[in-house]
């Protein structure tokens, strides 16, 4: 692929982006009174941003040398696949169920995945990140919700009781 398809899916699938998208899913998810969802949704994002940020001042990484884009901000972990892990495995997450045959439940699992896989080959190839950045933000980002489904459980646990 071309250096510029790799520009455009980096600033097409930006943080920014996606926390646009997630508005989006946060107001149908409130919609449709899925309200456990949208707990796990803005906790998972809140967790994310935070450590994201709080990770990358205390670790310091510089970023590759001869960048082919400018960015700002340390490395590690990638901001950009860390925000993608977390919207794109929650989409996994929550309509994972909706589909009827098996087919098209594999084919929006893959495809869901292969934008998060898209977002960090992309932040590879523009020398922005290292390999290691993206595995910890794709590591980051599941912590981040596998920690929101757990306090989601935790409370709904004990507000039943």
């Amino acid at each position: 692929m071309s250096l510029n398809i790799w520009i455009i899916v980096s600033k097409i699938i930006n943080p920014l982006t996606l926390i646009l998208l997630s508005i989006i899913l946060g107001v149908y998810l409130f919609y449709r009174k899925k309200y456990k969802n949208l707990f796990i949704l803005i906790l998972s994002l809140s967790l994310g941003y935070l450590l994201k940020s709080l990770i990358k001042i205390l670790i310091a990484r510089p970023r590759p040398e001869n960048p082919l884009i400018q960015t700002a901000g340390f490395s590690f972990p990638s901001g950009h696949v860390t925000i993608a892990a977390i919207f794109f495995l929650l989409m996994i997450y929550f309509f994972k169920d909706n589909f009827k045959s098996k087919l098209s439940k594999n084919i929006f699992i893959i495809s869901n995945i292969s934008l998060i896989l898209l977002v960090s080959i992309s932040r590879i190839y523009l020398r922005v990140h290292w390999f290691s950045d993206i595995i910890g933000g794709i590591l980051l980002g599941s912590i981040c919700i596998i920690f929101s489904i757990k306090m989601s459980k935790k409370i709904r646990k004990r507000n039943k009781i």
